[in-house]
């Protein structure tokens, strides 16, 4: 079909086809593609910007999580590298099948009549689709993310010390780094939505239809990889907190331990008090495993939910609970059997003479407060544990 021109408007019309160019919104979607390859290399280089691996703490499992994070930033299948990289492949591509069809359709007049003149219209058919390059295949594969398991621990010594060593400048670049991922992906988003529209307001064809088809997919998986960049800053964020969350419970009941001078009973506490760590340790570092298992796929939950969801809760309690519980664990558990005993029998004595005196026999029951409540023990509570969150308003408990 014969295609006729205006150049007043400087568009293009073929009636047989509804086709309706502008070739000023062509060249501009043209432009503002390039933008986008632009926003797609800056993800390249945020994602590559990193050093989160094996080497972020002297405890073997924050060590495995931080190489596993580390590999999901900047490591092979399903990274967030290899994401942003195919991204921008795609962009690319769209970028240039857009201008090559912005090419095609202001000078296929020309051409079509040199071609009808010399009878080659099949040879010029052939030439334009070799000069299309086929889509590239998206690479947005799933990744694997291996829960570690809590070893047992040597002692308290060692815990504090492996946990001291941790390099949280490692886990706090991560976290800068998805969290400006999410809002440059969600800014290449909303740009490709709007050149697809701005296409479709000004040109119309299959062709133009086939390009709004593709920008949209684009955007979607844009903004896929920002809710999930999103979601993976909330999982860094927690995983960054563990070993901070951890130490002051666990210096807490080193301190109150050395007030214990016999050696069987300090090594008896010292285990309970690992036992309790390790246990709530496991729950902080399933917390610190994502839910999510691909950049592009966002689960069935959105918005706040998903952070939440891949942001350490995973069924687990938030860090600061974690720590909360530590820190009174290791106070409560670091008192030595003497002094439960003695903490025992007063609140039972405390509770015999209050009754006897609301019933008019007895005396006042400040009268047998025992006098381990006034311990140099108590003192060592109180000072260790009053800014570890866990240490109450005195030393007695009621015996476990």
């Amino acid at each position: 079909a014969a295609l006729s021109s205006s150049r007043s408007q400087q568009s293009f019309e073929e009636n047989p086809m509804n086709l309706s160019i502008n070739a000023m919104s062509l060249s501009h979607g043209v432009l503002r593609l390039k933008n986008v390859v632009d926003l797609t290399h800056s993800l390249i280089d945020t994602a590559s910007n990193n050093t989160l691996c094996g080497s972020y703490s002297g405890m073997s499992e924050l060590s495995e999580l931080g190489a596993t994070h580390g590999c999901v930033l900047y490591g092979s299948v399903g990274s967030a590298i290899t994401v942003a990289q195919s991204l921008a492949e795609q962009v690319d591509w769209g970028r240039h099948t857009l201008d090559l069809n912005r090419q095609s359709f202001l000078g296929q007049d020309c051409v079509f009549g040199k071609a009808l003149a010399s009878c080659d219209v099949q040879h010029l058919v052939e030439q334009i689709r070799a000069t299309y390059a086929p889509n590239p295949t998206p690479c947005f594969a799933d990744f694997s993310f291996p829960t570690p398991i809590p070893t047992i621990p040597v002692s308290l010594d060692d815990v504090i010390a492996r946990l001291t060593s941790t390099n949280h400048e490692q886990a706090h670049q991560a976290l800068t780094s998805w969290t400006t991922m999410s809002s440059i992906s969600h800014q290449a988003s909303a740009e490709l939505s709007s050149i697809a529209n701005d296409l479709v307001k000004e040109n119309s064809g299959d062709a133009i239809c086939a390009a709004h088809k593709t920008l949209t997919a684009m955007a979607a998986t844009a903004e896929a990889f920002s809710l999930t960049s999103a979601g993976m800053a909330g999982t860094v964020g927690y995983f960054a907190a563990i070993a901070l969350a951890f130490l002051p419970g666990l210096m807490t009941a080193r301190t109150l331990l050395l007030a214990i001078p016999e050696p069987a009973e300090h090594e008896s506490i010292e285990a309970a008090i690992l036992v309790k760590f390790r246990a709530l340790f496991g729950q902080a570092l399933m917390g610190a495993v994502p839910a999510i298992r691909n950049l592009t796929q966002v689960l069935s939950v959105v918005g706040d939910e998903l952070v939440q969801l891949a942001g350490g809760s995973n069924g687990q309690p938030p860090i600061e609970k974690l720590r909360h519980e530590m820190s009174e664990s290791a106070v409560e558990l670091a008192q030595p059997q003497s002094h439960k005993h003695e903490c025992h029998v007063d609140s039972k004595s405390m509770a015999e003479l209050n009754t006897d005196a609301a019933s008019g026999g007895g005396g006042y029951a400040g009268s047998h407060v025992s006098a381990s409540v006034g311990s140099s023990f108590q003192g060592a509570v109180e000072a260790s544990a009053g800014g570890a969150g866990g240490g109450g308003g005195g030393c007695c408990r009621p015996a476990v």
